[in-house]
């Protein structure tokens, strides 16, 4: 199946039963980025997954975070670092497919759901580009990802990619 038909059907889908259309809704973006913010995730994320499920379509989640992001911060002030962000998550969601959705999970974390796409592309395709952004604009990034088997939730597998996030972001200042 095409990840343009993938996103049709489960829009389609979202239309009738998932309340589509309030995702319109401004109270569920994020201010400073413009991506989708963590309102928006524990609403209609389970729902974009259980669609993609009944349709067969594999779901990965992933989560990253800023690497010494407030570091950053206290460098070039907020101001600046409001900008820095904005202008890299821009450059993120145009590394993404329509499919994909990307959603501030909260200060310098980020979730995106990579629907119709398997672990293996997800982590040997789309993290890399992920990463480049970052890099190309003097920032990195550590992440955490996960496809969904076909019993687990969306919160579980919150958890577990927040774990390994930390895990990884661990090593990093050890090594």
């Amino acid at each position: 199946m095409t990840d343009n038909l993938a996103e049709l059907n489960i829009r389609q889908e979202l239309g009738v039963s998932g309340g589509w259309d309030e995702k319109k809704d401004e109270k569920f973006f994020d201010t400073t980025t413009g991506v989708y913010n963590r309102d928006a995730l524990n609403i209609w994320g389970q729902t974009e997954i259980d669609i993609a499920k009944r349709q067969k379509l594999p779901v990965t989640v992933a989560m990253f975070d800023i690497d010494l992001f407030k570091q950053v911060n206290d460098s070039i002030g907020h101001p600046q670092t409001d900008v820095l962000l904005k202008k890299t998550i821009t450059e993120v969601k145009q590394t993404l497919r329509e499919s994909d959705l990307l959603f501030r999970y909260g200060g310098d974390e980020f979730v995106i759901l990579l629907l119709d796409s398997g672990m293996d592309n997800s982590r040997d395709v789309v993290m890399p580009k992920v990463e480049q952004v970052f890099l190309r604009n003097g920032l990195s990034i550590s992440a955490g990802i996960h496809e969904i088997d076909k019993r687990e939730k969306l919160e579980e597998v919150l958890r577990k990619v927040d774990s390994d996030l930390y895990e990884i972001k661990h090593r990093k200042k050890h090594e």
